[in-house]
């Protein structure tokens, strides 16, 4: 075969792949006559991405590895290898592999198209989600999308046709599953004529995913799950594509407050969702459903069976259903636990998805005026040179709430008037922000209504003693 001939048969693998044609893909793939070490890693690649399409996810990994090393890196074969390591369930080989992937992506960065660096960005994006960062991989989502918009207000070329389509299907589907609400509304609107006539199924998914938890969000529960039952009355839906969109509808309806026992029985009776096909993370969820509790220690030794946002997601919904409360307390810890490694902004997305059950969590902060330090569990800051909010953390050590008046006096030694209002709501906020970082428990202290007091669960020692009201009673 010539390299002529090489190049078209890879585009019309290309072409058919896309199209979901993969019989007609995998015919033209056996057909390939490699004879360099690059036409040997394009035909390994799609030897494993045909593999990946039938769902055959350690078979994928292996040719990519075997790939790798025979043939060399490539910042698109270092994409499916950690894609397939994902779906295989090797979280320990994708972490590696995702990290491969970001050092030849700054190696190879300079060389690639604008279109190629926003799909490695695309892929790094839904990789941040499964570590846990689900806004760090918003904010990939949205730089790749800036890569193209930049790239064709300044060239006129497009990207590939779809492309843009599938960004912003990812960006309200993250949006919607973290209860990131801005933007959803224009962009639902955009994805529903996307879909109109669409043949790349593929695409056509993605956009329905991504549908189906705006319209949660958006519409409504019941909008939400007619789009769902339709998607999945389709013969043609891969396994694998039907269980992630199905459990994540699940999720949704966990997250607000619904029973999603009964959405479960449904998928497994009428949807051809089949439990000997579930993965780890799957077969957990549906074990908390139809027993409504899970022994905590044991996802402890599901960790490495599953992404860290798995893991989380598995612990928020046993807080919400649990009601043991020694199980709901070990819960809580594990969660924190995890939770710790991530930054502000990723916490703060798992304490809402968690809701009120880990807010219920006591919290104890020790605050020492004598040596001005702030400790919590294990954690301590210097308060030096933060005075003025620890004089407001000396103060709701007492009594727990303060009105304003009192507040003024003990935090600033003045008498109340309007100006302050500004004050005190950025001295709560940015108190709130420091606090969340020592105790990874969001909004410590509440603004409203006229008063600020400690949220529910909170307590504040002084100098080591419990001189709050309800103490000073009990004596």
């Amino acid at each position: 075969m010539e390299r002529k001939d090489f190049v078209e048969m890879s585009q019309a693998i290309r072409r058919d792949y896309v199209l979901g044609r993969l019989t007609e893909a995998e015919s033209k793939w056996r057909a390939l006559a490699p004879a360099s070490p690059v036409e040997h890693r394009i035909t390994g690649y799609w030897e494993g991405r045909l593999a990946m399409a039938a769902g055959r996810f350690h078979e994928a990994a292996k040719v990519f590895e075997v790939t790798k090393a025979k043939y060399g890196n490539h910042v698109s074969l270092l994409q499916d290898l950690a894609s397939s390591h994902y779906l295989a369930g090797h979280m320990d080989r994708w972490l590696r592999a995702v990290s491969e992937l970001e050092a030849e992506f700054e190696r190879a960065r300079p060389m690639l198209t604008p279109e190629g660096r926003a799909r490695v960005l695309y892929d790094l994006a839904k990789f941040r989600e499964e570590e846990g960062d689900i806004p760090k991989g918003i904010e990939l989502y949205e730089a790749a999308l800036e890569e193209v918009k930049r790239h064709e207000a300044t060239t006129g070329q497009r990207a590939t046709e779809g492309f843009v389509t599938a960004l912003l299907s990812q960006i309200i589907r993250a949006r919607s599953v973290s209860g990131m609400k801005r933007g959803l509304s224009e962009v639902y609107t955009q994805l529903l004529h996307a879909i109109e006539g669409l043949e790349v199924r593929d695409l056509f998914l993605e956009i329905e995913h991504a549908l189906i938890l705006a319209e949660h969000v958006l519409v409504g529960p019941a909008q939400s799950l007619a789009r769902l039952e339709k998607l999945m009355a389709r013969e043609d839906l891969p396994d694998h594509e039907r269980r992630l969109i199905f459990f994540d509808a699940i999720e949704m309806e966990l997250a607000a407050g619904r029973p999603a026992q009964l959405l479960l029985a449904r998928g497994i009776q009428n949807w051809r969702m089949k439990p000997e096909n579930f993965n780890a993370y799957e077969r957990r969820l549906q074990q908390l459903l139809d027993e409504k509790s899970v022994d905590p220690g044991h996802l402890i030794g599901l960790s490495r069976g599953v992404s860290p946002a798995s893991w989380l997601k598995l612990l928020a919904a046993s807080l919400r259903l649990e009601t043991n409360a020694e199980r709901r307390e070990l819960l809580r810890h594990q969660f924190a636990l995890l939770i710790e490694r991530l930054d502000r902004a990723a916490r703060q997305t798992w304490f809402q998805r968690a809701g009120e059950a880990i807010e219920e969590s006591g919290v104890q902060i020790e605050l020492d005026l004598k040596a001005h330090t702030l400790t919590c569990g294990h954690r301590s800051a210097e308060m030096s040179r933060r005075q003025t909010l620890e004089r407001l953390l000396a103060a709701l050590a007492e009594s727990g709430e303060l009105e304003m008046d009192q507040l003024v006096a003990r935090v600033w030694d003045a008498e109340f008037n309007p100006s302050y209002l500004d004050r005190v709501r950025m001295l709560v906020r940015r108190g709130n922000e420091f606090l969340l970082d020592i105790s990874g428990t969001a909004e410590i202290m509440i603004f409203r209504q006229g008063e600020v007091k400690l949220r529910s669960g909170v307590k504040i020692l002084r100098n080591g003693e419990d001189t709050s009201a309800t103490a000073r009673r009990s004596h």
